[in-house]
């Protein structure tokens, strides 16, 4: 089955809305029109989509509310985004909130944030008491299963 009808088929199963990023894709060299193979059973969208997708060199994240980009690897890694994290049990000022996010940027990407000669930002707000990070999405993947535990 071409890969574009792959994605009509998962999208539609799992009432989501799936984009291609085909730029990024023709620079990879993947055409929408590939075949693939993959037995769609029961599987969880993230398992559905890893399935099919890590073959083809390709990955994916979610981007809103039932809604899901394809992409490159590459791409993911190289375009940050701001994502706000509200705490479940917040920290007391704002210097235990600075406290908190050294620790986090120590355990989680650590060359990849400003204070290390990378690009990414963390910055607690005390009024929203909540992690205001901008990162490419591999870092806020680990960065919100950090916080989920």
């Amino acid at each position: 089955m071409p890969l574009a009808d792959l994605i009509r088929t998962v999208s539609a199963r799992n009432n989501v809305a799936i984009e291609l990023d085909d730029l990024s894709l023709a620079r990879y060299g993947v055409d929408p029109k590939q075949k693939v193979k993959i037995y769609v059973d029961d599987h969880p969208l993230d398992k559905t989509l890893d399935q099919f997708l890590t073959p083809l060199g390709l990955a994916w994240k979610p981007t809103g509310p039932g809604a899901v980009l394809i992409t490159t690897p590459e791409e993911l890694r190289a375009r940050p985004l701001v994502e706000v994290y509200p705490l479940k049990d917040p920290p007391p000022d704002r210097r235990s909130g600075e406290a908190l996010s050294r620790r986090l940027m120590q355990q989680i990407a650590p060359g990849s944030w400003q204070a290390e000669g990378g690009q990414g930002v963390m910055v607690f707000d005390p009024v929203s008491r909540a992690l205001i990070v901008c990162q490419p999405y591999p870092v806020q993947f680990q960065l919100a299963a950090q916080l989920a535990e």
